[in-house]
């Protein structure tokens, strides 16, 4: 082999390559691809993780949440008018002086006669709306005990907000209790028995704070509690006044 050959075929073996061929080449292609693959994910997680992008998400979801909750609530409710319609049209019976509270379920929205006194403390369950105005519902422990019955809850009826705020602070008598604050004189009351239901408290409603006087619904076990509690002869039983002519004081 001649010098001058030699030298030529070290010179092309040494030659540098031009960009993008061979392994140098190949490697420079596939990082290309992989910095665009990676702009590409980048881009779509931002896309996806964008505050809009998250509602328009999340907002089916919710719609269908709330619809079921709606068609739920409204089968409750249809069911409950069935059911208080049906035993309101019953003639009323005595409530017994100890109520079983294994039947009592029995006799829910039933009509019941009771004699006994008004006491404290007031609860004032709300806030409530009556013809466009706001107020509460005045719920007071209602004392038997003089002809041997148990202390239960009755539900006198709504009043003003502006009323049920001067009660708050102590500067209105309450409605059934003396001017000091006093147990009433004595009364017969007919009413309605408020069935103990857990779905009375819907996902909306805020927890009641009874060491705060704030009652957002009706958890009867928890304001037997407040009015003394079932050691002191007070049954978890609720009953809501038909008799509008309450203030009258009734007797028989």
């Amino acid at each position: 082999m001649s010098r001058p050959f030699m030298f030529s075929a070290l010179r092309g073996a040494f030659r540098p390559r031009a960009a993008g061929t061979g392994f140098a080449g190949a490697s420079f292609r596939f990082q290309q691809r992989r910095n665009a693959g990676t702009i590409t994910s980048t881009s779509l997680k931002s896309t996806i993780f964008r505050p809009i992008t998250l509602v328009l998400l999340i907002a089916p979801l919710l719609t269908g949440y709330l619809g079921v909750w709606q068609v739920q609530r409204l089968k409750w409710k249809l069911a409950l008018i069935d059911e208080v319609e049906h035993n309101l049209s019953k003639d009323p019976l005595p409530l017994p002086g100890k109520v079983n509270m294994n039947a009592l379920p029995d006799f829910a929205f039933r009509r019941v006669l009771v004699r006994g006194k008004f006491t404290g403390p007031p609860i004032l369950q709300g806030p409530q709306t009556r013809d466009g105005v706001a107020g509460y519902h005045l719920i007071l422990p209602f004392n038997r005990s003089e002809h041997g019955g148990s202390t239960i809850l009755v539900n006198r009826g709504f009043i003003k907000t502006a009323e049920g705020d001067e009660i708050r602070r102590g500067q209105r008598p309450v409605p059934g209790l003396g001017p000091n604050g006093e147990p009433g004189p004595e009364v017969v009351v007919e009413g309605m028995i408020t069935k103990i239901d857990p779905a009375a408290k819907s996902y909306f409603t805020p927890e009641n704070k009874p060491e705060q006087g704030d009652w957002f619904w009706k958890d009867i076990p928890t304001m037997t509690e407040f009015a003394g509690g079932e050691q002191n002869g007070v049954q978890p039983v609720l009953i809501d006044v038909i008799d509008s002519e309450l203030n009258r004081n009734r007797q028989s």
